[in-house]
């Protein structure tokens, strides 16, 4: 009990990072990366509204997730992807008035969500999209999830393009930059390892 106690306060703690970091990201109008960034380009140029183009490009994440990873990682996933989604309602208006340069603005959100992405690996979670491909890539082939997120970002940071203006796109990458640089330093690459079953909690208990 005390085992899964302390690891979903930690996915809380990891959750509430990623959503202070968008809510940074949204008050200086910078590009969010991962799959809100695709749905994102999506919604400008098709007639769908942005919640349903943002489940469009989850789900194929997740029925990976679901066929590939651990269920219990899907479903972990799935309830992160919830509540930050709802902390970021939560608190959005709470912060609706911290306003800083796009540069700045880029710096924070970067370390916030990447150091948040970090406590999620730990513990054997993620917020979903494109978390889970960088998980199952760095599991199944040793692709560093790092590696494989900024290459993602840097993609939808191109895509932008076509949206946004070059100053606003530049800023963003550096968020995807820092936040991959966080990433890549203090998450340690598991190479070709399947998802281990956790301990059971009497396990759990005597190692604590």
């Amino acid at each position: 009990m005390k085992f899964h106690a302390l690891r979903w306060y930690a996915l809380l703690e990891g959750c509430f990072l990623v959503a202070i970091g968008v809510i940074i990201l949204g008050n200086a109008d910078l590009i969010v990366g991962g799959s809100p960034g695709l749905a994102l380009i999506a919604h400008h140029y098709l007639p769908l509204t942005m919640g349903s183009w943002l489940l469009l490009a989850n789900l194929p994440f997740f029925v990976l997730a679901f066929l590939r990873l651990r269920r219990e990682f899907a479903l972990i996933s799935l309830a992160c992807s919830f509540i930050v989604s709802l902390l970021v309602d939560l608190l959005g208006p709470l912060l609706a008035e911290v306003h800083m340069p796009q540069p700045l603005a880029a710096l924070l959100a970067g370390l916030l969500i990447g150091f948040g992405l970090v406590v999620l690996f730990r513990q054997r979670g993620s917020i979903g999209g494109v978390n889970i491909l960088a998980l199952y890539l760095e599991l199944r082939w040793g692709w560093h999830s790092a590696k494989v997120i900024l290459a993602w970002d840097i993609s939808i940071g191109l895509l932008s393009l076509l949206i946004f203006d070059w100053q606003t796109v530049v800023s963003s990458l550096i968020a995807f930059a820092v936040l991959a640089s966080v990433i890549g330093r203090y998450h340690p690459r598991q190479v070709k390892q399947p998802i281990q079953p956790l301990p059971s909690a009497m396990t759990a208990k005597g190692s604590l």
